[in-house]
């Protein structure tokens, strides 16, 4: 939604590849399909970029430090070079890699720090004071997660010990990154649907 309000401002269209931003960045031409993605892509999970979290790399990097506090170009170091899923546009698979480029893109574009600018253009308005950054290990308000014994991350059953959670989940960002509870998340698909949160063109 952000992405949009942002796009929708400045012109930028749908299927704008995302080359023409990233292009002069050493790391973009190592992603799979660089050359051609475009932002729908990125938006609808036809990339064919493979899940940097699933990457066995990324999961030791986890384990080893589970408190790392992630730059985004960090942690697209886990797919440079990676066999694309499929060729661009022409598949479909889930990846919050994608989201941590888009995200990338908002800051781009806007000379911004997104979590700033999500509380100024989205969260302040809509007065979604449940809904936070999850960017530290202590959360204002979480509940006891539980989570399968042999899952990918090799985290305890129990996500969360004295009000902690056991890894920083600030590595989300753009790919899951926030806190919410039942009322905001309401108040939210509510002004999705029924305000111009998201401009007509974009919606």
């Amino acid at each position: 939604a952000l992405a949009l309000q942002v796009m929708h401002e400045k012109g930028i269209e749908l299927d704008s590849r995302v080359i023409t931003w990233f292009g002069n960045e050493a790391w973009f031409k190592r992603i799979p399909n660089a050359e051609d993605l475009t932002i729908r892509m990125l938006m609808n999970h036809t990339t064919g970029i493979p899940r940097h979290v699933f990457q066995a790399a990324f999961l030791q990097a986890i384990q080893d430090e589970p408190m790392k506090v992630w730059k985004p170009a960090e942690m697209l170091q886990y797919v440079l070079d990676l066999p694309p899923v499929h060729p661009a546009g022409d598949g479909w698979a889930y990846s919050d890699t994608n989201y941590i480029i888009l995200g990338m893109l908002v800051e781009k574009w806007t000379g911004e720090d997104l979590y700033v600018l999500l509380r100024k253009r989205i969260l302040k308005p809509l007065k979604l004071k449940n809904t936070l950054p999850s960017n530290t290990p202590r959360l204002k308000g979480l509940v006891q997660g539980y989570i399968g014994e042999q899952n990918f991350l090799n985290l305890p059953t129990k996500v969360v010990k004295k009000g902690k959670y056991v890894i920083n989940p600030q590595w989300e960002w753009t790919g899951g990154g926030l806190l919410s509870n039942v009322e905001d998340l309401a108040r939210w698909l509510k002004a999705i649907h029924e305000t111009d949160m998201i401009p007509e063109p974009m919606y």
